[in-house]
């Protein structure tokens, strides 16, 4: 009996995702515990594996937006039969039709802007190099059917062509070519759409590359731009001595455990943000949200883009438990098998830098939070001591903070704090 492949729901919150890549193709043989594609929430990647042994039916392609417990494929026996739409013969999928990635508009019972079609009909479609933009659907919630492709003026158009244009939302009869459409074809027809109004003359246009956006970059897109819209941000920068945080981090990794600037400084903050709550607080409407907890979130570069896992309680916690989680926390972010618990319900935001050489910046609050922390390159300064000029380890903090909250002295006395906890680092014993 075939077992249908669906999409996972990987977090409390998700209700699509992407199918960013196949590992096999269709009719390919499959083994239980392969790893058969990967799908792309605005926060993660995940491998999704094959529960049997069998010949993989693949329902919907590469750059699908799937809607959660959506079928998307189906393993069967070899030989066994399977219907066009990738489910088991005889057995219904769910009524739900995902949306294609970069679709363009059209009409249908999926409202405004969306075309809803039967996979067959946007297969052929794709081969016959029909627009299914300009159809109105006689199918089941008037979605368009096989039918209803034969009101459609034929375009000459290779099947890669259509496919290109379906995904760059170019319609095929814009294309001025007498004979046959390929894939280049389509591709000029979008940049000359696209390009002259940003890039000017034709010898520009040649020199551009586009290339989609991913769910995660999109997420961080949207956040960002309304993190910067909604909160009036104030900017602070300080440098701190340290000269004791150094000898700390020495003496902690003498016993063999492999402590971290941002390690101890996680629980350097967690403690100026105890006294300092309005910096570790949110703002829900008209009221002033306080947490009697510091949930420290620490941002993880990723090569798609930036995540922060979050690590709970850290004012109950030590440095060396702190170290081992964040270490954990890291790598299966690295892994894209983070789960929503993991990277949600952050308090403060640390925004470490310094590995790079950069000296100062102007990190962007993660919403909720009123408050982020960037943290510098440690950089060899002169500095006068005891009236006499040396070398001394300096780091400059870069705090960005919600003025609605955070009013300037109250951001100056945190920092002020911030560093007295840095150059005196026992004060975290008190």
């Amino acid at each position: 009996m075939a077992v249908n492949v669906l999409m996972p729901k990987l977090g409390l919150t998700m209700e699509t995702g992407v199918i960013a890549h196949w590992k096999f193709k269709h009719g390919d043989a499959v083994k239980a515990g392969d790893i058969l594609y990967q799908v792309e929430t605005d926060k993660l990647t995940n491998d999704i594996t094959a529960e049997i042994d069998g010949v993989l039916h693949i329902k919907f392609p590469e750059g699908s937006v799937v809607p959660v417990a959506q079928v998307v494929g189906a393993i069967a026996a070899p030989g066994e039969a399977v219907s066009f739409d990738g489910a088991p013969a005889g057995e219904k999928t769910p009524p739900a039709a995902p949306v294609a990635a970069n679709q363009p508009a059209g009409r249908g019972a999926g409202g405004a802007g969306k075309v809803r079609a039967t996979p067959k009909a946007k297969k052929l479609a794709a081969e016959r190099g029909i627009d299914l933009s300009g159809l109105t659907g006689t199918g089941p919630d008037g979605m368009i059917a096989v039918k209803d492709l034969d009101k459609a003026p034929r375009i000459k158009t290779t099947p890669l062509a259509a496919k290109v244009a379906d995904g760059l939302g170019v319609d095929l009869a814009s294309v001025s070519k007498d004979g046959r459409i390929f894939k280049a074809d389509v591709l000029a027809a979008h940049e000359s759409a696209q390009v002259p109004a940003l890039h000017g003359p034709a010898e520009v246009q040649a020199k551009v590359r586009r290339m989609p956006m991913s769910a995660m970059r999109q997420a961080i897109a949207r956040n960002m731009s309304a993190s910067w819209a909604v909160s009036p941000m104030v900017h602070y920068d300080l440098r701190a001595d340290v000269t004791a945080l150094g000898e700390l981090k020495k003496n902690l990794c003498l016993g063999g455990k492999k402590i971290s600037y941002t390690d101890i400084l996680i629980k350097a903050v967690s403690h100026a943000l105890k006294e300092h709550p309005l910096v570790n607080a949110g703002i829900d409407g008209n009221e002033i949200v306080l947490h009697d907890y510091v949930n420290m979130g620490v941002a993880v570069a990723l090569p798609a883009g930036l995540i922060v896992p979050v690590i709970k309680g850290v004012e109950g916690k030590g440095i060396g438990e702190v170290s081992d989680e964040l270490r954990e926390l890291a790598e299966k972010a690295l892994q894209g098998k983070l789960v929503t618990e993991e990277f949600s319900g952050g308090t403060f935001t640390i925004s470490n830098l310094g590995m790079f050489g950069i000296e100062s910046f102007t990190p962007i609050i993660n919403q909720p939070e009123s408050a982020i922390l960037g943290v510098n390159a440690i950089v060899k300064t002169a500095v006068e001591a005891e009236g006499q000029i040396v070398m001394r380890p300096l780091m400059n903090l870069s705090l960005t903070a919600d003025h609605r909250l955070v009013d300037g002295a109250e951001g100056a006395r945190f920092m002020a704090r911030l560093r007295e906890i840095i150059e005196n680092p026992w004060y975290m014993l008190m």
